[in-house]
């Protein structure tokens, strides 16, 4: 799992749905 790779901002996830989390 490569943490340094821009996640895909998931709608069914009210919390990446806000913003995307990168360093999670």
């Amino acid at each position: 799992m490569n943490l340094f790779a821009p996640r895909v901002r998931d709608p069914s996830d009210p919390n990446e749905g806000h913003h995307p989390r990168i360093n999670s």
